[in-house]
């Protein structure tokens, strides 16, 4: 699921990536740090 996600991403930005890439991978990194914590609050319960 993670690839395909990927894939969208690197797409959108090939249309216009001068406006799309500082916000695309902002939003990817928000996305994946929300995921990170989550695990780490289930290892520690």
């Amino acid at each position: 699921m993670a690839k395909k996600r990927a894939i969208k991403i690197r797409k959108r930005w090939r249309i216009n990536p001068r406006t799309r890439v500082k916000e695309s991978s902002r939003l990817y990194k928000r996305r994946k740090t929300k995921r990170v914590l989550k695990r780490m609050v289930e290892n520690e319960a």
